[in-house]
């Protein structure tokens, strides 16, 4: 009996078609503190590669050296970027089709001043996950920067009056509201289109992962994938 993973495999290859038949993509990841998140952006790629009937094997690094270890080589890509984080010289070459669009939000307590845009930084201490490049040109250098490893550290920070802002992605912010009610996020600093990067010696990967990128989205699994491992937005 064909089980729904393999239904949507075979699905898939006859839609998208099949590249190379039993090749396996060694792929960078930088694992966060929230699992769900996590597991979702895996599956993703995971359906990516199987519409191409690629194996993919996660290799999981910390963030700047996830991206650092894809550009050497080593590794066949890297899991999710945004163009701005990655340099103009790298070997990493972007799938053309965005996998999503990443929400930065400013998360205060609630009696705080909202937070508009970067400009509303100015002077204040910014708590933000280390690793994330794309911090070093929205935190003004007016504003104490507090770099730390995980999303539940900088609730941790805010809670405690240590910080007056923390900046991360709205999933990650609505993944922690529940047991943070004194907390609120602003309207998203930044929205961003969020690409997989292949290395530039597997570019001929790219027109068919872009396929099945396509495919995913257009047949609705990609929905599916983000009712089952993200939180709902309430807005």
């Amino acid at each position: 009996m064909l089980t729904q993973r393999s239904c949507i495999g075979f699905l898939l290859a006859i839609l998208v078609g099949v590249c190379s038949a039993g090749e396996t993509r060694r792929i960078a990841s930088a694992p966060g503190d929230d699992d769900a998140a996590f597991r979702y952006a895996q599956k993703y790629i995971s359906l990516i590669y199987q519409g191409c009937d690629f194996d993919v094997v996660f290799l999981e690094f910390p963030q700047e050296r996830s991206i650092f270890t894809a550009e050497t080589g080593n590794i066949d890509g890297e899991l999710a970027r945004m163009k701005a984080v990655v340099s103009k010289d790298s070997p990493l070459v972007p799938v053309p089709t965005p996998l999503l669009h990443m929400e930065l939000v400013p998360v205060r307590h609630v009696d705080d001043e909202p937070i508009r845009s970067s400009k509303d930084l100015e002077g204040k201490r910014v708590a933000y996950q280390r690793g994330f490049r794309i911090m070093n040109r929205l935190v003004p250098d007016s504003a104490g920067a507090i770099k730390v490893n995980s999303t539940h550290q900088i609730f941790k920070l805010l809670s405690r009056g240590r910080v007056d802002v923390g900046l991360m992605m709205k999933q990650q912010a609505l993944m922690k509201f529940s047991s943070y009610p004194d907390m609120t996020m602003d309207k998203p600093i930044l929205t961003e289109p969020v690409f997989h990067f292949v290395h530039e010696r597997h570019t001929s990967d790219i027109p068919c992962l872009d396929r099945s990128l396509n495919k995913l989205i257009e047949s609705g699994i990609v929905e599916r994938l983000e009712s089952e491992y993200l939180p709902s937005d309430p807005d």
